[in-house]
């Protein structure tokens, strides 16, 4: 989840009106006392890890659509080995300064993206939309998807800091000094339909050595993983935004594969609620490829409107094997 999206999120919390059926499916279960988490190191299959039923995950991780990813070495990413870090310390991600880039590398990224969105409209029979503000009171501003609005992949800086003090929500940092470049692209939205919940698409390619594999454990909220992690999870927890507030419950189920040429594939969805029923949904896959980079796709519910819909959706619009699918199809580029 993305810090923009998690704040979208909170500020609406307080306003949200609980559905009263979640059709059927006990996504949250209260007081449970088992909780999914990752078992040992990240190397191996997580043993004991509990999978969704209905292929909403991972199944087989086998190549879809002849799908096949670039020869292992066939390019020579730069790499960026990760900073002495305090294990007992919290870290975060903050945007680094400059504006945002469209290279030639961003531009093959940016090809297969194109595609890959353009397919997945197609299939679902939704509608693009594409988020043209967000400095917007939600967090967002989504219109019909048009090529004057389309924002392209780009090229980011993320610079590490190390939490030293403060809240949650308003953390003391203290910069490491180190400093990673990362392709992304996310203002795009698959509509379900007028009053329902639209899915967020969104890509990142994060360079060679510039993260630990496997999920971050989030420090709370909002829910996003721990840096240097490329996803949150994978053990359930409550979180308040302030004392005495109502909790919100957050669900993790975690899936650990191999790719059609060996790579390591991690899927995690993610289920927030509230005390009554089950109100977000996110769906994040990210493709540890041969090459040292790491490529995460997330489809991930967002509403339109001031309000949001009676009922959660059961799924995300895309599941894990058609992420995965989106994931191979990003060219091996250079990530500098």
């Amino acid at each position: 989840m993305t810090r923009e999206l998690a704040r979208a999120l909170d500020e609406e919390f307080a306003a949200l009106t609980p559905p009263s059926d979640l059709s059927g499916t006990a996504i949250v279960q209260k007081g449970r006392t088992a909780r999914r988490r990752r078992r040992g190191a990240f190397g191996g299959a997580l043993a004991g890890v509990a999978v969704l039923v209905a292929g909403a995950l991972l199944s087989g991780l086998l190549p879809l659509g002849g799908t096949t990813p670039p020869p292992p070495g066939e390019i020579a990413q730069p790499d960026y080995p990760l900073p002495a870090m305090d294990p007992d310390a919290g870290y975060v991600w903050h945007r680094s300064g400059g504006v945002d880039q469209v290279t030639d590398a961003t531009a093959a990224i940016d090809e297969a993206w194109r595609a890959a969105f353009t397919a997945a409209a197609a299939e679902t029979g939704a509608e693009l939309y594409v988020n043209i503000d967000d400095s917007a009171p939600t967090g967002a501003e989504w219109v019909p998807f048009s090529e004057a609005e389309y924002r392209r992949v780009v090229r980011r800086e993320n610079a590490l800091f190390r939490i030293v003090g403060g809240t949650t929500w308003n953390p003391e940092l203290e910069a490491t000094g180190y400093v990673i470049p990362y392709f992304w692209a996310g203002d795009l939205a698959l509509s379900r339909g007028p009053g329902q919940q639209a899915d967020r698409l969104s890509v990142q390619v994060l360079p060679k050595g510039s993260f630990h594999p496997g999920a971050g454990q989030p420090l709370g909220a909002p829910v996003e993983p721990s840096a240097p992690y490329a996803v949150a999870g994978c053990e359930d927890y409550t979180y308040r935004l302030e004392p005495g507030s109502s909790p919100f419950e957050v669900d993790y189920t975690c899936t650990d594969g191999a790719g059609p040429g060996g790579e390591r594939v991690l899927a995690v969805e993610t289920v927030i609620a509230n005390e009554t029923s089950a109100f977000h949904r996110e769906l994040t896959v990210v493709l540890y490829r041969l090459d040292g980079t790491a490529v995460v796709v997330e489809d991930s519910f967002v509403s339109f409107d001031a309000h949001r819909p009676g009922s959660l959706p059961d799924a995300t619009a895309l599941d894990a094997a058609r992420l995965l699918d989106i994931a191979l199809a990003m060219p091996g580029v250079p990530v500098a």
